[in-house]
């Protein structure tokens, strides 16, 4: 869990670093919702079936506007995610190994290929966030590969 943890806050630091609302293009994908935060988690959780995915992990604020209680680790980037409210999903890989978890750098926070996050927008409605491949597809384990490969279309349902 501690891995998770921290591999979480690295997909919401990501998705701080505003660019669009969100994060830089050559740092991830971002699409906009037509719906709000709780549906748009609830649509995302409910089509992952669909394309083989199941949820590893949900980290979703109360109906209060407040997030529930996070690990230590997960705290700055928590604060970083700005004054929105936000929820992260990450899918369970059905590679052998696991869900990936990546180290990119030394001094940066884990990373979560198969992370989303998914942050309210002013307007009331969601936008869904997830990181660029930093690894070449040939280098993944195939089953990740394909696991990879689902999210946009997973994503392109949900916010549709």
């Amino acid at each position: 869990m501690a891995v998770v943890s921290l591999a979480v806050g690295g997909v919401r630091a990501q998705a701080a670093e505003a660019g669009r609302p969100s994060g830089p293009a050559a740092r991830g994908h971002w699409q906009a919702s037509r719906f709000d935060l709780g549906e748009t988690v609830q649509r995302l959780e409910a089509g992952a079936g669909r394309h083989g995915l199941s949820v590893l992990l949900r980290w979703m604020p109360d109906g209060q506007g407040a997030s529930p209680a996070l690990p230590g680790a997960l705290e700055p980037a928590a604060a970083a995610a700005g004054d929105g409210r936000a929820a992260v999903l990450v899918f369970e890989s059905r590679a052998a190994g696991g869900t990936p978890v990546l180290m990119p750098a030394e001094a940066g926070p884990p990373e979560l290929p198969l992370g989303l996050v998914v942050r309210e927008r002013a307007d009331g409605r969601a936008e869904v966030l997830w990181p660029a491949a930093r690894l070449p597809e040939a280098a993944l384990p195939p089953e990740v590969a394909r696991d990879l490969g689902e999210l946009p279309a997973l994503v392109d349902e949900a916010v549709a």
